[in-house]
């Protein structure tokens, strides 16, 4: 589509009378416009069918008391895209006052009022007053024959100052001329024409009525300006509004709300200050202008035990100092933390030693506070790919220490991100990355193509010391979705709740057959602990939160580790099972009990000190046997005193002691657990 350039130059001319006065300064303003929708056109008494048209208002005023005698407008334009002038005088204007012209030729619109009565010394009831506060002259309307070009180009007006004459009359002095007229406010100056916000008449936008209502439409980019006022995007939420290219003028504030979005294909002007573009908690904003001044809000829980109200955050905005609303001057009331891979240890950000002063875009920070409050980010919106990032794996960590290798990044922008899909990064960094699931007190994973929420720290692992990564500003989205969504491969995603203390914790299993049998850092992730019971399923020696496997069958077993925190009473619940058979059976070698997931997903169960942690099995397949079933490998496993074989068929079993005495030998008929 053709993008059109506006250019207009508006001529403003006064007569003015003031009485017994040296000099009276004039100013004028244009404002309040917007597209209004004409049934027949009715409103411009033209012939015509049903139109928009584009309104403003012409406001004056003046230093002191003064008294208007007359007024011309000239405005000429190259805007095919308007036609059919007509001007309305405002009230208090009409009982003396008449429009002598109005015309619209050859894109030059001239308007012109006069008061044709001088008035008798005194008699200024005859004209106008003007005085200190804005004074309404009336409304100029243009029929809009062109959406097209509204929607994508721009109407310049010029302001004019300095070159306005103003005259006024006195019967004692004549004629005076004075030169300080000047247009102040918010000047009609690039403004976009597509979609206009004004206090007077909220958002309007070319197009006609949608069943009585004026025509928005949010999902189509359009050029967009909110002149004056509080304006917020209307869009439906977690569907994006588009603009083409936006402005905010000085003095007027864009909301984008909780679980609304908004995408700025083009430009985005904000010609105010930080506090006039708002991205609540929750909201979402996408655009690619350099120094879009923005405040940016992420609602932070309190704490109410130890085990909860931990946040993971990263700032969306470059170069802020972190700022009081992060911390409190009593230091008691928060905890504010970066994660030192290399020192093994979080550091303080009240010990003044580690530096941490200012937030560094792509690094994710650990806070805690004593009361709920929503926190502000406030600078420059980042834009641009976060490059220069150096992931770390330090040797040395104490034995049976998982955490060797992981860097808490952050979501540098006002947006979700599409983790790890598309960044290019390389097979040292394992495609599983972890955020802080807060409700449940532990760590979720986030899959290849899985969402990081906007300002959200995450943890990346790396299997190398000193690998670079980069955070690319393509892999920017608007979203809502679940963790783990559908690939068509089976997925069985189990939580192990501890309800008396409000905590869980997720893991894991799915089948893909890219996947490679051991640990596979681009399918499976390492688990590391919370604060909710310890669960995760085996690989070999690895613990693992995600745990993709190549093939599934109806042999195939996964063993769980479970170990309890405080309680004694248990859930396993299957909260996601997606392309499996209708078997998918936990089972509970302490208690030899069997139940599959399928009819019932949520496993009830005790849990005392001192349990083996190797108690449960996830299995796919039919029951045999005495309360076992089919199961996947040629495995065996122990869990107190009991010996649990998984066979693939008929076959005879026998055990040895450790001298070679046979201690037992049987037949064993069918496939299946065999305890």
């Amino acid at each position: 589509m053709k993008k059109y350039t506006f250019i207009s130059v508006l001529l403003l001319f006064f007569v003015i009378t003031g009485w017994g006065q040296s000099s009276v300064n004039l100013d004028f303003r244009i404002t309040n416009p917007r597209i209004i929708y004409d049934w027949n056109n009715s409103m411009n008494n033209l012939v015509g069918g049903d139109c928009d048209n584009l309104d403003f208002d012409l406001e004056v005023k003046a230093s002191a008391t003064s008294y208007c005698h007359s007024l011309e407008v000239h405005l000429t334009s190259n805007i095919s895209a308007l036609t059919d002038l007509d001007f309305t005088l405002a009230p208090g204007w009409t009982t003396y006052y008449s429009i002598i012209s109005f015309n619209l030729t050859n894109n030059n619109i001239n308007v012109s009022v006069s008061n044709n009565q001088l008035p008798a010394s005194g008699a200024t009831s005859r004209w106008t007053q003007l005085n200190t506060s804005w004074k309404t002259v009336g409304t100029l309307r243009l029929r809009i024959i062109d959406i097209s070009q509204l929607e994508n180009g721009t109407w310049i007006v010029s302001q004019m100052n300095g070159q306005q004459k103003e005259k006024y009359f006195s019967p004692s002095a004549g004629v005076q001329s004075y030169n300080s007229f000047n247009c102040v406010g918010t000047p009609f100056y690039n403004l976009n024409l597509g979609r206009i916000y004004s206090t007077a008449w909220g958002w309007s936008q070319a197009g006609g009525l949608v069943g009585g209502s004026q025509y928005m439409n949010w999902s189509t980019a359009v050029n967009t300006t909110i002149w004056d006022g509080s304006a917020t995007i209307t869009q439906a939420d977690a569907t994006s509004a588009l603009a083409n290219n936006i402005t905010i003028e000085n003095g007027a504030t864009l909301t984008v709300p909780t679980n609304k979005w908004l995408t700025v294909a083009g430009t985005c002007v904000n010609n105010g200050t930080a506090a006039n573009l708002v991205v609540a908690s929750g909201g979402s904003l996408i655009q690619s202008t350099s120094g879009v001044q923005a405040t940016v809000g992420r609602a932070v829980a309190a704490w109410t035990d130890p085990s909860h109200g931990w946040h993971l955050l990263s700032s969306p905005v470059t170069g802020q100092t972190i700022p009081p609303i992060f911390t409190d001057p009593t230091p008691a009331n928060y905890d504010f933390y970066m994660w030192g891979e290399t020192q093994n240890l979080w550091l303080n950000q009240k010990i003044l030693a580690n530096g941490i002063t200012t937030f560094q875009n792509g690094t994710g920070y650990l806070v805690a506070y004593l009361t709920a409050a929503t926190k502000q980010f406030t600078g420059p919106l980042n834009f641009s790919d976060v490059t220069g990032l150096n992931l770390t794996k330090t040797a040395g960590y104490p034995a049976g220490d998982v955490t060797s290798g992981w860097n808490l990044m952050g979501n540098p922008f006002s947006s979700a991100l599409t983790w790890y899909t598309g960044w290019g990064l390389s097979g040292n960094i394992t495609a599983t990355a972890k955020i802080w699931n807060e409700p449940i007190a532990s760590y979720t994973d986030v899959p290849a193509g899985g969402i990081i929420p906007a300002e959200q720290g995450f943890m990346v692992e790396t299997s190398t010391n000193n690998t670079a990564m980069s955070i690319p500003a393509a892999a920017r989205v608007h979203n809502a979705l679940p963790w783990y969504k559908s690939t068509g491969n089976p997925i069985v995603k189990l939580v192990a709740h501890n309800p008396a203390a409000q905590t869980a914790q997720e893991s894991v299993v799915t089948f893909d057959n890219q996947s490679a049998q051991g640990f596979d850092p681009n399918y499976d992730c390492r688990f590391f602990a919370g604060y909710a019971p310890l669960f995760y399923s085996l690989d070999g020696a690895e613990h693992l939160s995600t745990n993709a496997l190549p093939e599934l069958n109806i042999l195939t077993t996964v063993p769980f580790n479970f170990i309890k925190t405080e309680g004694s009473s248990y859930t396993i619940e299957a909260t996601q099972l997606e392309n499996f058979p209708s078997e998918v059976y936990l089972n509970d070698l302490k208690l030899n009990q069997s139940q599959n997931l399928v009819t019932n997903p949520v496993y009830a169960f005790t849990s005392s000190d001192g349990d083996d942690p190797a108690r449960f099995l996830l299995t796919f397949g039919h029951m045999v046997g005495t309360g076992d079933k089919t199961l996947d490998n040629n495995n065996i496993y122990t869990y107190e005193n009991n010996l649990y074989i998984v066979n693939p068929g008929k076959a005879r079993f026998e055990v040895y002691n450790l001298t070679g005495q046979k201690l037992q030998a049987q037949e064993i008929d069918s496939p299946g657990l065999f305890k």
